[in-house]
Protein backbone atom coordinates (compact mmCIF):
# COMPACT_ATOMS: atom_id res chain seq x y z
CA UNK A 1 0.00 0.00 0.00
CA UNK A 2 1.18 3.50 -1.03
CA UNK A 3 2.27 6.28 1.54
CA UNK A 4 -0.64 8.57 0.43
CA UNK A 5 -3.21 5.46 0.66
CA UNK A 6 -1.92 4.58 4.38
CA UNK A 7 -2.42 7.98 5.23
CA UNK A 8 -5.70 8.17 3.37
CA UNK A 9 -6.98 4.77 5.56
CA UNK A 10 -5.43 6.33 9.16
CA UNK A 11 -7.48 9.41 8.45
CA UNK A 12 -10.43 7.84 7.95
CA UNK A 13 -10.13 5.38 10.76
CA UNK A 14 -9.20 8.32 12.42
CA UNK A 15 -12.42 10.22 11.67
CA UNK A 16 -14.80 7.13 12.29
CA UNK A 17 -13.14 6.83 15.98
CA UNK A 18 -14.04 10.30 16.69
CA UNK A 19 -17.58 10.20 15.22
CA UNK A 20 -17.93 6.64 17.69
CA UNK A 21 -16.45 8.85 20.24
CA UNK A 22 -18.93 11.75 20.33
CA UNK A 23 -21.98 9.58 20.14
CA UNK A 24 -20.63 7.46 23.44
CA UNK A 25 -19.55 10.24 25.26
CA UNK A 26 -22.61 12.26 24.66
CA UNK A 27 -24.84 8.39 25.64
CA UNK A 28 -22.65 7.68 28.58
CA UNK A 29 -20.47 10.48 29.57
CA UNK A 30 -16.80 11.18 29.96
CA UNK A 31 -16.37 8.55 32.70
CA UNK A 32 -18.65 5.69 31.90
CA UNK A 33 -17.31 5.11 28.71
CA UNK A 34 -14.70 2.68 28.13
CA UNK A 35 -11.95 2.73 25.19
CA UNK A 36 -13.69 -0.82 24.01
CA UNK A 37 -17.48 1.26 23.28
CA UNK A 38 -15.58 3.64 21.28
CA UNK A 39 -13.62 0.57 19.16
CA UNK A 40 -16.92 -1.59 18.82
CA UNK A 41 -18.72 1.22 17.83
CA UNK A 42 -16.16 2.72 15.09
CA UNK A 43 -15.56 -1.23 14.06
CA UNK A 44 -12.19 -1.71 15.11
CA UNK A 45 -9.87 -3.90 17.35
CA UNK A 46 -8.73 -2.49 20.72
CA UNK A 47 -5.57 -2.91 19.45
CA UNK A 48 -5.94 -0.81 16.37
CA UNK A 49 -7.70 1.75 18.57
CA UNK A 50 -4.80 1.97 20.66
CA UNK A 51 -2.63 2.53 17.66
CA UNK A 52 -4.42 6.26 16.91
CA UNK A 53 -4.88 7.00 21.28
CA UNK A 54 -3.41 6.51 23.99
CA UNK A 55 -6.78 6.58 26.45
CA UNK A 56 -10.00 8.33 26.70
CA UNK A 57 -8.81 11.39 27.51
CA UNK A 58 -6.53 11.88 24.09
CA UNK A 59 -9.86 11.08 22.24
CA UNK A 60 -11.83 13.60 23.98
CA UNK A 61 -9.30 16.39 23.52
CA UNK A 62 -8.78 15.57 19.28
CA UNK A 63 -12.52 15.52 19.65
CA UNK A 64 -12.78 18.78 20.72
CA UNK A 65 -10.23 20.17 18.56
CA UNK A 66 -12.30 18.43 15.58
CA UNK A 67 -15.49 20.20 16.67
CA UNK A 68 -13.77 23.92 17.05
CA UNK A 69 -11.97 23.86 14.57
CA UNK A 70 -15.64 23.18 12.99
CA UNK A 71 -17.24 25.73 14.59
CA UNK A 72 -14.68 28.26 13.54
CA UNK A 73 -14.99 27.60 9.80
CA UNK A 74 -18.34 27.85 9.80
CA UNK A 75 -18.48 31.34 11.82
CA UNK A 76 -15.38 32.34 9.23
CA UNK A 77 -18.05 31.37 6.08
CA UNK A 78 -20.69 33.47 8.35
CA UNK A 79 -18.74 36.43 8.76
CA UNK A 80 -17.92 36.73 4.92
CA UNK A 81 -21.07 36.52 4.05
CA UNK A 82 -22.29 39.77 2.07
CA UNK A 83 -25.35 41.55 3.96
CA UNK A 84 -25.18 43.99 7.56
CA UNK A 85 -21.90 43.37 9.67
CA UNK A 86 -24.36 42.70 13.07
CA UNK A 87 -26.44 40.18 11.41
CA UNK A 88 -23.38 38.70 10.42
CA UNK A 89 -22.39 38.40 13.63
CA UNK A 90 -25.24 37.28 15.12
CA UNK A 91 -25.09 34.56 12.71
CA UNK A 92 -21.15 33.75 13.21
CA UNK A 93 -22.49 33.33 17.37
CA UNK A 94 -24.81 30.80 16.11
CA UNK A 95 -22.04 28.89 14.50
CA UNK A 96 -19.29 29.23 17.33
CA UNK A 97 -21.53 28.94 20.40
CA UNK A 98 -25.47 28.28 20.09
CA UNK A 99 -25.47 25.51 18.07
CA UNK A 100 -22.92 23.67 19.89
CA UNK A 101 -24.57 24.33 23.27
CA UNK A 102 -27.77 22.95 21.34
CA UNK A 103 -25.84 19.70 20.55
CA UNK A 104 -24.34 19.46 23.74
CA UNK A 105 -27.95 20.12 25.77
CA UNK A 106 -29.44 17.60 24.29
CA UNK A 107 -27.10 14.70 25.28
CA UNK A 108 -28.46 12.49 28.06
CA UNK A 109 -24.91 13.57 29.76
CA UNK A 110 -24.16 16.96 29.26
CA UNK A 111 -23.19 17.85 32.47
CA UNK A 112 -20.25 15.25 31.79
CA UNK A 113 -19.52 16.88 28.54
CA UNK A 114 -19.77 20.79 30.02
CA UNK A 115 -16.91 19.58 33.00
CA UNK A 116 -14.89 17.81 30.74
CA UNK A 117 -14.80 20.34 28.17
CA UNK A 118 -14.16 23.18 31.01
CA UNK A 119 -11.60 20.78 32.73
CA UNK A 120 -9.84 18.88 30.39
CA UNK A 121 -10.14 20.54 27.02
CA UNK A 122 -9.76 24.10 28.80
CA UNK A 123 -6.91 25.04 26.73
CA UNK A 124 -8.44 23.94 23.36
CA UNK A 125 -11.36 25.92 24.06
CA UNK A 126 -8.92 28.84 25.37
CA UNK A 127 -7.27 28.32 21.59
CA UNK A 128 -10.31 28.59 20.04
CA UNK A 129 -11.97 31.45 21.43
CA UNK A 130 -8.70 32.98 20.38
CA UNK A 131 -9.03 32.31 16.97
CA UNK A 132 -12.45 33.18 16.79
CA UNK A 133 -12.11 36.82 18.55
CA UNK A 134 -9.30 36.85 15.84
CA UNK A 135 -11.88 36.24 13.07
CA UNK A 136 -14.61 38.65 14.32
CA UNK A 137 -11.73 41.24 15.09
CA UNK A 138 -11.00 41.66 11.07
CA UNK A 139 -14.62 41.13 10.35
CA UNK A 140 -15.08 43.91 12.69
CA UNK A 141 -11.99 46.26 11.21
CA UNK A 142 -13.44 45.56 7.65
CA UNK A 143 -16.85 46.97 8.46
CA UNK A 144 -15.13 50.20 10.12
CA UNK A 145 -12.86 51.33 7.00
CA UNK A 146 -16.65 50.21 4.73
CA UNK A 147 -18.22 52.88 6.82
CA UNK A 148 -20.66 50.36 8.24
CA UNK A 149 -19.88 50.70 11.89
CA UNK A 150 -18.40 53.60 14.13
CA UNK A 151 -16.31 51.83 16.66
CA UNK A 152 -14.65 55.06 18.00
CA UNK A 153 -17.87 56.24 19.11
CA UNK A 154 -17.94 53.52 21.92
CA UNK A 155 -14.53 54.10 22.28
CA UNK A 156 -13.60 50.91 21.40
CA UNK A 157 -10.91 49.05 18.76
CA UNK A 158 -12.11 46.17 16.67
CA UNK A 159 -10.00 43.99 19.02
CA UNK A 160 -11.35 45.29 21.86
CA UNK A 161 -15.20 45.20 20.72
CA UNK A 162 -14.44 40.87 19.54
CA UNK A 163 -13.73 40.61 22.77
CA UNK A 164 -15.86 41.98 24.75
CA UNK A 165 -18.90 40.36 22.02
CA UNK A 166 -17.13 37.01 23.15
CA UNK A 167 -16.85 37.91 27.04
CA UNK A 168 -20.55 38.68 27.35
CA UNK A 169 -21.31 35.45 24.90
CA UNK A 170 -20.03 33.71 27.53
CA UNK A 171 -21.29 35.71 30.60
CA UNK A 172 -25.10 35.50 28.77
CA UNK A 173 -25.26 31.04 29.23
CA UNK A 174 -26.35 31.67 32.54
CA UNK A 175 -28.12 28.22 32.76
CA UNK A 176 -27.27 27.11 29.71
CA UNK A 177 -29.69 24.71 28.91
CA UNK A 178 -32.09 27.27 28.37
CA UNK A 179 -30.34 27.32 24.70
CA UNK A 180 -33.56 29.08 23.51
CA UNK A 181 -32.93 32.12 26.27
CA UNK A 182 -29.38 32.29 25.42
CA UNK A 183 -29.83 33.00 21.87
CA UNK A 184 -32.11 35.72 22.84
CA UNK A 185 -29.83 36.92 24.87
CA UNK A 186 -26.82 37.14 22.26
CA UNK A 187 -29.45 38.95 19.40
CA UNK A 188 -29.97 41.31 22.45
CA UNK A 189 -26.53 42.32 23.26
CA UNK A 190 -25.37 42.91 19.83
CA UNK A 191 -28.15 45.17 18.84
CA UNK A 192 -26.49 47.48 21.97
CA UNK A 193 -23.50 46.69 20.46
CA UNK A 194 -25.39 48.25 17.09
CA UNK A 195 -27.07 50.75 18.06
CA UNK A 196 -23.82 52.43 19.98
CA UNK A 197 -22.03 52.23 17.42
CA UNK A 198 -24.13 52.86 14.31
CA UNK A 199 -21.90 55.55 12.17
CA UNK A 200 -24.54 57.99 11.93
CA UNK A 201 -24.81 60.42 14.95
Amino acid sequence: MSTAAEHTRSESRRAAILEAAQTCFFQYGLERTRMEDIARLAHISRPALYEHFENKSAIFLALARSIITSQLQEAEVELQHSGPIWKRVISAFEAWSVKPLEMIAAAPHADDIIQAGSGLAADVYREGRENFCKRLSAALQDATRKGELNLKKAGLTATAAADLLVTASTGAKGDWKDTALYRKRIAGFIRVFAAATSPGE
